[in-house]
C-alpha cells in the first residue's frame, strides 16, 4: 500500500494566518499509474519553466492542470480532514505538533480498513 499526504494552509494562529488547515491522502495498492499520469502532465502540459519544478501546486496550476491531475486518480482512495482553526482550544495554539499529530491520527483511523 501506497499513501501520498498533502496540506494546505498553515497551523499558525495570529491574526494573518488562514482560516483552515486541510490534510489530504491518496492511497493506492499500486503507485505506478499515478506516477505515470503526474510525469505525462509534467512533460505534455507543463510551460517548459515549471518541468523541473519538484512539486506541483495544485493553488498555483490553471484549470487544464488541475483537471488533468483529478484524472489521474485509479484505483484510489481519497481522504481528507478539514481544522477550522478557530475552534481549536486555546491552550492548544501554541504546540502545533501535538494539534497535527492528533487531526493526522484522527484522518488514519478512519482508514485502517483499508487494503
Amino acid at each position: 500500500m501506497h499513501i501520498f499526504l498533502d496540506e494546505s494552509g498553515d497551523l499558525g494562529f495570529s491574526e494573518k494566518s488562514q482560516q483552515y488547515f486541510v490534510i489530504a491522502i491518496l492511497i493506492t495498492k499500486d503507485k505506478k499509474p499515478i506516477e505515470n499520469c503526474i510525469k505525462r502532465i509534467r512533460q505534455r502540459k507543463l510551460p517548459k519553466k515549471y518541468k523541473k519544478i519538484p512539486e506541483l501546486k495544485f493553488t498555483n496550476s490553471d484549470n487544464v492542470i488541475r483537471k488533468s491531475i483529478l484524472k489521474c486518480k485509479r484505483n484510489v482512495e481519497l481522504s481528507y480532514i478539514l481544522l477550522n482553526k478557530r475552534r481549536v482550544y486555546p491552550r492548544l495554539q501554541d504546540k502545533k505538533n501535538i494539534v497535527y499529530n492528533y487531526i493526522t491520527s484522527f484522518l488514519f483511523s478512519f482508514t485502517e480498513g483499508t487494503e
